[in-house]
């Protein structure tokens, strides 16, 4: 899970496309306090003005989750380097990766999902189904938001 209280929609849209597909990404304020409490989000994205004041969202002994902050003209910065190298993709899918690559080197790879789907594979012998590891992932990661899977 990735937790990015950005107020720019465009920002918000290469956040949702450079996450993985299998993991959910919260922008609405009380979701992102709700998921920083009790949840186990593996990156804090954020404008760079607000890192400090998300940093004070952080409840004593979760502030292992990695921050990152992005400057306000970072998308502007890539749109016009997509200009510049007339790649084949849109300026929006270039931002994701661009950000995706980011979020590889910054987010934490050792959260316990990642543990338990090691073991459940070693275990199985085999790779988990990718249909599996989106539905298990999205409850692991923040399992008191999906207290109920009726609907």
């Amino acid at each position: 899970m990735i937790v990015a209280p950005i107020e720019d929609r465009a920002l918000r849209a290469v956040v949702r496309r450079a996450a993985l597909p299998v993991e959910d990404v919260f922008h609405g304020l009380e979701e992102v306090r709700y998921a920083l409490q009790v949840g186990f989000p593996r990156l804090l994205i954020c404008e760079s003005s607000e890192q400090r004041e998300f940093r004070s969202f952080l409840p004593p002994g979760r502030n292992h989750i990695p921050i990152l902050a992005l400057a306000g003209p970072t998308l502007r910065s890539w749109e016009a380097a997509w200009e510049a190298q007339g790649l084949a993709v849109s300026p929006m899918d270039d931002s994701a990766l661009r950000l995706r690559s980011i979020i590889r080197d910054t987010a934490r790879t050792d959260t316990w999902v990642d543990t338990v789907f090691s073991d459940l594979t070693q275990t199985v012998g085999r790779r988990l189904p990718s249909d599996f590891r989106g539905f298990a992932r999205r409850i692991l990661d923040f399992p008191r938001r999906y207290s109920s899977l009726a609907s």
